[in-house]
């Protein structure tokens, strides 16, 4: 059975009457909201109307509500008084119970008249007469529908798109695309699908979509990204033309290049927004960050890494206010997970970390490069002695990124290691998946590997394993890369 989806019916017991569920009920329903964006942002906008009204009905009338109420009276009988059909007074109006009589035309309205229901109002508080407005402009008018994207998810083969009160505005088909969530964006295993984003700087989000299922040419292309306005319309594609297929000779497992991610880094005063997409062969490197500008239909910038890209955000990485690219994925060179970072506007050329003739000319130099060198468990293991990345979250605050590797075969988050780093750098918690701490359990106890146990000792060993590039080589203390375009130094 597919997990529980719970009705606005439900969701709204849980938020008006939540003792007349059990326990379990609610812990159910507030796991619920945890996995579904939608749901959580529909119970929060209901609690908050809710509160409000509760506020305003405890206020006393004023003058501007018997004056409201009089304006009001002058119009059609909308007003059924409970005791009778007689025509109240202007102060009986503000001060007698009374039911809203109103088509079910849109929500909103359908929402007060619940409440009214639920709650009878026997005070002339402004909330009584603004409920009757509300409900009498409602149905004089069309609400008028909110069209800026704010959320999408792909279910069943479908790219849904919402807005923020939940309402949905239009679809794609997603032939082939795995299902796929906002929340997924942190995870490796999830190849981005869409982005929601405003690409041009006039306010009003645009939708990024990889979708598997996209033809030009009659082909179907995995390094074409396609832009839609909040509309649903195409504005315009761009298929990925740099050429990897000469930097390493031998290492070209596709036909094509597969797009893994793709990020907007927003505008700000007259600069407008820049769209970069990572993109390299499959199973193979190396691959590559491109700035693209779809109207020109070229490759602005390009950054050559060693290694898969797998996630890219826009995040502050200096406290400016403004986002730089945050990037992660596996260093061949390095048979390592790395995290690091670019000024967006200096990415051109290859990673400043790798030697051994991976690229001629001048090199791309990273804000800052870290680097989480595999586990004992990992060595022993795995048939590749190197990790794997499994999530990366950017966050708020003093804590600045938070990625989890992978230590074996199985590509899970959870058999790896949860790393947090703070804005200046430093390691503050290296955390073991439950899948980690059970596998290597096993394997210590097979005694088939030469594992020292899971101690404080252990964890604080490969807290100190982690390096980062000074701009010459890599070292075991917190630092940017001194050769960076902004010279970066540490607080």
């Amino acid at each position: 059975m597919g997990e529980k989806i719970y009705t606005q019916e439900e969701l709204d017991l849980y938020i008006r009457f939540p003792d007349r569920l059990t326990g379990e009920q609610k812990s159910a329903i507030e796991i619920y909201l945890r996995k579904n964006m939608l749901a959580a942002e529909y119970v929060a906008l209901q609690r908050k109307m809710y509160a409000e009204l509760d506020k305003d009905i405890q206020q006393p009338p004023t003058k501007s509500d018997f004056e409201r109420a009089d304006t009001l009276l002058r119009k059609r009988q909308f007003l059924l008084p409970s005791l009778g059909l007689t025509r109240p007074g202007k102060k009986d109006f503000l001060t007698s119970p009374f039911e809203i009589i109103a088509e079910r035309r849109a929500p909103l309205p359908v929402r007060f008249i619940r409440y009214a229901g639920i709650h009878p109002v026997k005070t002339g508080s402004f909330a009584v007469a603004a409920m009757v407005a509300i409900v009498l402009a409602f149905n004089m008018f069309s609400p008028r529908l909110d069209s800026n994207p704010m959320y999408a998810k792909v279910i069943n083969n479908v790219l849904m798109v919402y807005n923020k009160e939940g309402a949905k505005l239009w679809t794609k088909p997603a032939v082939g695309t795995p299902d796929y969530g906002m929340n997924d964006d942190f995870a490796s295993g999830h190849m981005r699908p869409f982005l929601i984003a405003d690409v041009d700087g006039d306010g009003i989000n645009e939708v990024l979509t990889n979708l598997y299922n996209e033809k030009y040419l009659g082909q179907a292309t995995t390094n074409t990204l396609t832009c839609y306005s909040n509309a649903g319309t195409e504005r315009w594609h761009f298929a990925l033309a740099a050429d990897l297929s000469g930097i390493e000779k031998g290492r070209m497992h596709a036909e094509q290049t597969e797009i893994y991610d793709f990020a907007v880094v927003p505008g700000y005063g007259l600069k407008k927004p820049m769209i970069f997409v990572a993109f390299g062969y499959p199973n193979a490197y190396p691959s590559c960050i491109a700035e693209i500008d779809p109207v020109q239909k070229k490759e602005v910038q390009l950054y050559w890494h060693v290694g898969e890209i797998q996630k890219l955000f826009a995040s502050d990485v200096d406290g400016d206010r403004k986002k730089e690219l945050l990037f992660t994925g596996i260093n061949n060179f390095e048979n390592a997970v790395f995290v690091a970072a670019l000024d967006p506007d200096s990415i051109s050329g290859p990673t400043s970390v790798s030697f051994t003739g991976f690229m001629d000319g001048r090199r791309a130099q990273e804000l800052f490069y870290c680097l989480f060198p595999p586990t004992s468990l990992c060595l022993d293991l795995r048939a590749v002695k190197y990790n794997g990345i499994g999530d990366m979250e950017p966050l708020e605050g003093e804590d600045f990124v938070k990625i989890a590797t992978t230590e074996d075969d199985g590509w899970s988050a959870m058999n790896g290691i949860f790393y947090t780093l703070n804005k200046r750098l430093e390691v503050v918690s290296v955390v073991p998946g439950s899948g980690f701490q059970k596998k290597y359990s096993e394997a210590l106890q097979s005694g088939k590997y030469n594992l020292e146990p899971l101690t404080a000792e252990y964890y604080n060993k490969l807290k100190h394993n982690v390096r980062w590039w000074d701009g010459e080589k890599f070292v075991n203390y917190p630092t940017f890369n001194k050769k960076s375009s902004k010279h970066l130094v540490l607080p």
